[in-house]
């Protein structure tokens, strides 16, 4: 048994096909195969259950994979604890705010000034995100949302204004001459994000305070892709809580109409993630500097 087989193992149960670990993992999917059957003749079981619509893991398979994340996060850490090098690969998670809005101008930045071999970078919502760290995937994470967790560390590093965007239409256009506030426009046909979204849960957290009952908005439509919502919002779909950072662009060419909620308003911090017991190298050190420089936190 040796650490490519444990790796092709986890990448084969977490991308549920083989195909998809090899391609990945950038390997061939029968030098794949043949590192899975090397495991079950070693350890003289059967890990997988394969059929042509699905793979399932077996009980000693469940087993196995949950000892391999175990031993793939500690040589990580061992190889980051002995690691003297100040260059290196930065793997870095990301929610749809951060990483669609902010990244593309901080990484530029950075890597002008500190120069590493690459980013590594995976998007998902927030707390996509922190699982993946928890389990050892990625050094940090900038997410949306906080979890009450003593192992990780929240460091907020921009503020970010929820608004309700809606078409640009006649109709809502008087509405913001009358600078009609929260308890009108939420009466409008909405459209949400996806329940592991930090911006839903701010938002749901954000009317809970108003004492606004989300069992009784009128939901059009739940996504998980923000471009998407906004696409739906310009033809007349229905209206949005989103981030201000995602709107700024929209908000200038006047394709959608943002309306910031005065007395109302809401903001949410958002967040950079990291484990607490992990030494982090000097160069990841540096990069989350240069993001609290860039949105004025300190960190």
């Amino acid at each position: 048994m040796d650490f490519k087989q444990l790796e092709a193992y986890v990448a084969v149960v977490e991308w549920k096909s083989f195909s998809e670990a090899a391609k990945k993992m950038y390997l061939t999917q029968p030098t794949i195969s043949s590192h899975i059957r090397t495991l079950e003749n070693e350890l003289n079981t059967t890990l997988l259950i394969r059929t042509t619509k699905h793979l399932e893991m077996t009980e000693e398979g469940k087993y196995l994979y949950q000892e391999a994340k175990k031993l793939l996060r500690l040589r990580t850490r061992i190889y980051d604890h002995f690691s003297q090098n100040d260059k290196g690969v930065i793997r870095l998670g990301a929610s749809t705010i951060p990483g669609t809005y902010l990244l593309p101008h901080v990484l530029p930045s950075f890597q002008k000034k500190y120069p590493v071999q690459r980013f590594e970078l995976w998007q998902s919502d927030s707390i996509g995100v922190i699982e993946q760290l928890r389990e050892g995937s990625l050094d940090l994470g900038l997410v949306g949302t906080r979890l009450n967790d003593p192992s990780l560390t929240f460091l907020p590093f921009a503020k970010d204004e929820l608004v309700i965007a809606t078409p640009a239409t006649d109709y809502y256009r008087k509405l913001q001459k009358e600078n009609a506030d929260i308890f009108r426009l939420i009466k409008e046909p909405i459209i949400l994000r996806e329940n592991n979204s930090g911006t839903r849960k701010e938002a749901a957290m954000f009317l809970e305070r108003l004492h606004i009952d989300s069992s009784a908005l009128h939901v059009v439509a739940q996504m998980n892709d923000q471009e998407m919502i906004k696409s739906s919002i310009r033809n007349g779909l229905g209206i949005s809580i989103l981030s201000g950072y995602s709107v700024q662009k929209e908000e200038k060419d006047g394709s959608l109409l943002v309306f910031h909620l005065g007395n109302y308003s809401s903001y949410r911090n958002l967040y950079i993630v990291y484990e607490n017991n992990k030494k982090l190298p000097n160069y990841i050190q540096q990069f989350i500097h240069m993001i609290c420089n860039m949105f004025h936190s300190t960190p």
